[in-house]
């Protein structure tokens, strides 16, 4: 299943933004949490780790023309990026500072 995305001016209804597809390159599977802001989306994947534990490391992908850019991803944070963080939860959330 591919993610639904909707923007910040629409409102929850019943009509579905499809904002990946198959043959884009992008695979969404393993991704537990996803927010959008400054023209990125921000998604946590969860992937298997060392030792068999699961690893959550923070990416972001520019979002362009209603859609996700393919080849723009990159790793934020998280066990991976060798930073201590940890992203596993149950949501995210951006908070102006």
């Amino acid at each position: 299943a591919r993610p639904r995305i909707r923007t910040a001016s629409e409102r929850v209804g019943a009509q579905t933004f499809v904002a990946s597809v198959n043959g884009d390159g992008l695979s969404w599977s393993g991704v537990s949490q996803m927010t959008m802001a400054n023209g990125h989306i921000y998604y946590v994947q969860t992937t298997s780790g060392h030792g068999h534990a699961f690893e959550s490391d923070l990416y972001r992908i520019s979002f362009s023309g209603g859609k996700p850019v393919p080849g723009t991803q990159a790793l934020v944070s998280g066990p991976a990026a060798g930073d201590g963080q940890d992203w596993s939860g149950r949501g995210m959330f951006v908070v102006a500072s």
